[in-house]
């Protein structure tokens, strides 16, 4: 978002600042109070199911009805209860799919005499009428299967005792094609009962790898295939003398990346820090958040707009900074030890460093502990940082002009200060127990059908006036220029503004690794797409994008026909004019 709430605070006046900051703040109490998580449990049960004007869609919704109703007759039978009540749902079930047959085959002599009017070829027509086949011939065999939902008791017990004999058999019961008692379910309609498995969804929370140790030497990093890039090149770059300086001169260190991308928002900001090695430096150290993860997921444009991002994320921005001014920079991957104090300030100000290196570990972060007299002294992490071809000796960077030093500077670490924030709730006065009672008996919650109606807006929208009344006397009493961290509580950087730039990193190196113009496949986080898979369970066509290309980005996947004819026939079916919906699409 372009012109976030907190993108508006950082650029408007003081007077702005504090109705944002008070609008903030009463919003996000409301959001959390009992009241608000009252309304979004019961909202949340309430599953509305809106009319598709698809019959194709209609009717396959209504097949897979058809197929519950079936599970809950084959049930009644087995448990031997009465049965006429869900008969009778099947039977009014069965008058739809009819009603809907109708509109389906309606549709078929449309597209029919869509595809004869555009003159498409004969393979075409032949297509769409084996189609048309098919789905009669599937229509008739469901339609034969409602002929058993009036079986009595005892069939149905045959069926099973059937079923039984040719499992054990070794039979498929779709083989007796005379058997009438054959598929009474239409269960080819329903996608198969896939196994919950608690411990493998498809979102959950990131574990610690305890194994994932830092390297401790050159030799692992080259064991894991992390070596120095580029080989060695030369350039002429305007007013700028590298020739002091070995490997300086390489263009590589000058040139755009997956994540280093010059653009116009990346010039313009070089400009603004006046190409200055010194500003750039000290602008991101103390302008841009560390975020503890691992591998980039984010190009410099992205981190300069986000103020955040991990280490790899912080280095591209810095080095996109210097290129664009014309300085050569690299990155340097190495493992750094940080004492225990430090590192748990800079992870999140935890108050346990075994939780701090957790919360490290679990973004993917190789940590390991330092223990001495019994407990843990520093944390030793593989970590990023950047190198800049400077003009050091004898101004430290602050007069750049001819290179003589490749100067190590990492902008990711810093310290901050943790904010409290106000406590919302208490400076308003609202009690939000009675706040909750008040709202839900304003309207009806029905839990046993699951829905919700009639609340009055009017009890919530008078209890966030008057907090947004209580909050603005406190602040305006209380607080002077007050940022987002002094309202609602966050951290903020401890700003450091030298003159020059530092002569070493702020922590102790144990190894340097490896030296990159761009990052290795093995530092970027990447995404794959494929359509399908083969029958080995391999992806099918894969192509592999790094995460930073497309992250924040739109991503198409697109076709070609396979055939003239087939893009003829797609031509065809496609809506007059420009398509502004996808449910224009056929």
């Amino acid at each position: 978002m372009k012109n976030s709430l907190i993108g508006l605070m950082r650029q408007t006046s003081l007077v702005m600042k504090g109705t944002a900051l008070i609008t903030v703040v009463s919003f996000a109490m409301l959001v959390t109070s009992p009241a608000a998580m009252a309304l979004r449990t019961a909202t949340d049960n309430h599953h509305a199911k809106s009319g598709d004007s698809n019959p194709e869609a209609r009717l396959s919704a209504l097949l897979e009805q058809i197929t519950y109703k079936f599970d809950a007759l084959e049930a009644a039978h087995a448990a031997g209860q009465d049965t006429d009540a869900i008969v009778s749902e099947l039977d009014q079930l069965q008058d739809q799919m009819i009603a809907l047959d109708n509109d389906v085959m309606a549709n078929f002599e449309a597209t029919e005499q869509k595809l004869k009017d555009k003159n498409l070829p004969e393979t075409i027509l032949k297509r769409h009428q084996d189609m048309v086949t098919h789905y009669q011939a599937h229509r008739a065999r469901i339609i034969e299967q409602f002929e058993y939902k009036d079986m009595s008791h005892w069939r149905w017990l045959l069926r099973h005792w059937w079923d039984r004999l040719l499992a054990w058999l070794g039979v498929e019961i779709g083989e007796i094609v005379d058997s009438p008692i054959r598929n009474v379910n239409p269960r080819q309609f329903k996608r198969s009962h896939q196994a919950f498995d608690p411990n493998n969804l498809p979102n959950k929370s990131m574990r610690p790898d305890k194994d994932n140790k830092p390297k401790q030497s050159l030799q692992d990093y080259h064991q894991a295939k992390l070596f120095n890039t580029p080989a060695n090149q030369v350039a002429e770059l305007g007013d700028f003398m590298y020739d002091a300086l070995a490997g300086a001169s390489d263009p590589a260190y000058l040139t755009e990346t997956d994540e280093v991308i010059l653009t116009q928002r990346i010039k313009d900001q070089a400009q603004a820090l006046s190409y200055d090695p010194v500003r750039i430096y000290h602008w991101v150290r103390n302008n841009v958040e560390w975020q503890p993860s691992w591998g980039a997921v984010q190009d410099a444009e992205l981190t300069l707009d986000a103020r955040r991002g991990n280490a790899m994320d912080i280095a591209s921005l810095t080095i996109a900074l210097l290129r664009a001014s014309q300085i050569p920079a690299r990155y340097v991957h190495g493992t750094i030890e940080v004492p225990e104090a430090m590192f748990r300030n800079w992870a999140g100000g935890f108050a346990s460093i075994d939780a701090a290196v957790d919360f490290a570990a679990s973004g993917g972060i190789p940590t390991a502990a330092s223990i001495a007299g019994g407990k843990i002294a520093h944390v030793q992490l593989e970590h990023v940082w950047v190198e800049a071809a400077i003009d050091y000796f004898p101004s430290r960077g602050a007069s750049n002009h001819d290179a003589d030093a490749w100067v190590q500077m990492d902008p990711s670490y810093k310290r901050y200060q943790y904010l409290q924030g106000l406590d919302a709730v208490a400076i308003s006065g609202i009690d939000t127990n009675q706040l909750a009672t008040d709202f839900l008996a304003s309207g009806t919650i029905n839990e046993t059908e699951g829905w919700i109606q009639g609340f009055d807006p009017t009890i919530l929208e008078n209890a966030q006036s008057q907090a947004l009344s209580a909050l603005e006397d406190y602040i305006t009493t209380n607080m002077t220029n007050p940022t987002v961290g002094d309202v609602i509580g966050g951290r903020k950087t401890i700003i450091l503004e030298y003159p020059a730039l530092p002569s070493s990193l702020p922590n102790r190196i144990l190894v340097e690794g490896a030296r990159y113009d761009k990052l290795p496949l093995q530092l970027q986080q990447r995404i794959t797409y494929s359509i399908g898979r083969d029958d080995l369970g391999l992806p099918i066509n894969p192509t592999t994008f790094a995460y930073a290309t497309l992250n924040n980005e739109k991503v198409t996947l697109s076709f070609r026909p396979a055939t003239p004819d087939d893009e003829a026939a797609l031509l065809a079916l496609l809506p007059e004019g420009e398509v502004t919906d996808i449910s224009q699409l056929p």
